[in-house]
């Protein structure tokens, strides 16, 4: 679609993902909800799981990952709070984008508006990659409603972006067979090459015209000006950037902060990890608030 809205190739493609979204959502292990949260730049999905009280966890995915990607996390993340899990806006999604999103202004406005529609006046932001990003230009344009980030391998926001990463994932585009990018993205993320979660990324990313405004790589000023409690982790394998200069970055610069790279990981930090090393920061972010 023109005018800076995304939009799926054709109709076969469109088919081909929401079979893949549907078949990845049905693994979902705790009960789900799904709202629908009008906005000024489109409607959004989003899928509520986990407790009535408590401070809510909102969860952003990563780039082609819908979701989805959180099957595997949610049940530790949504065992003692609410959790919402939003469908971004400017790719393939149950969402649905009818105005472009230009600006990291704009990205804000738009995830101020959905918590808005949630009802939710201040949340635990959890981003991967793309949805790192997010996370940390929601809390340095919008920190009143932030609680805390836990961003996993934030996408080019704290260690830009490898080129070969970036010069890999535009021939992918271009001239990939359907095995070379499954085998480009499972080298990335360490998923597997035929799972149904790789089905989902698969469909999302070369079936639709993808209009995401590019994540931005945030200045020294721009970091230290983030004080919400911070848990950056960056797998220590990840060919996206350069994780070491990543947690160095972070350390060095953003005020509140837990950095660390993890063992093995690559693009995609694992479930398990986030079931310990987020679930338990969020424990000590609303201990200490408590006290």
């Amino acid at each position: 679609m023109g005018d800076g809205i995304g939009g799926f190739v054709d109709a076969a493609s469109r088919e081909r993902f929401l079979a893949a979204y549907d078949r990845v959502m049905s693994a979902w292990p705790v009960e789900r909800s799904e709202l629908d949260v009008e906005t000024g730049f489109g409607r959004t999905r989003v899928h509520r799981s986990g407790q009535e009280t408590g401070t809510p966890v909102v969860l952003l995915h990563g780039q082609g990952a819908t979701s989805g990607m959180w099957v595997d996390s949610v049940g530790s993340l949504a065992a003692r709070r609410p959790v919402f899990a939003v469908d971004t806006l400017g790719e393939a999604g149950r969402s649905t984008q009818t105005a472009p999103i230009r600006r990291p202004e704009d990205t804000a406005a738009w995830l101020d508006e959905v918590l808005t529609g949630l009802e939710v006046d201040r949340a635990h932001l959890v981003g991967a990659s793309y949805g790192g990003w997010i996370a940390l230009n929601q809390a340095l344009r919008q920190s009143e409603r932030v609680v805390s980030l836990s961003v996993l391998d934030p996408a080019r926001a704290v260690a830009g972006l490898n080129a070969g990463f970036v010069f890999g994932g535009v021939w992918m585009s271009l001239a990939g067979s359907d095995a070379a990018r499954r085998r480009f993205l499972a080298g990335l993320t360490g998923e597997r090459e035929d799972g149904p979660q790789m089905d989902l990324t698969v469909a999302s990313l070369y079936g639709y015209r993808i209009r995401l405004l590019p994540p931005r790589y945030l200045g020294d000023d721009e970091l230290r000006a983030i004080t919400a409690p911070t848990l950056a982790l960056f797998g220590a394998e990840s060919k996206v950037h350069d994780p070491a200069r990543g947690v160095a970055r972070a350390r060095a610069l953003m005020p509140s902060v837990e950095a660390d790279l993890v063992p093995g990981a690559r693009h995609f930090i694992p479930a398990d990890v986030i079931g310990t090393r987020v679930v338990s920061f969020l424990d000590e972010v609303e201990a200490r608030s408590a006290a």
